[in-house]
């Protein structure tokens, strides 16, 4: 095992937690979001 194949494994390692850390942060977003998007309307209509 090179070290270049390690750093590559690293790589792939942190960027898929990466990608799962920006899918869980776009998720909450969607999910806090959307209700504070629809509360805040519903205090404009009122």
């Amino acid at each position: 095992m090179s070290a270049g194949h390690l750093i590559n494994q690293i790589a792939a390692f942190i960027g898929g937690i990466g990608h799962m850390l920006f899918m869980i942060g776009f998720f909450m977003l969607i999910f806090i979001g959307i209700p504070v998007i629809v509360i805040m309307k519903l205090f404009d209509l009122s």
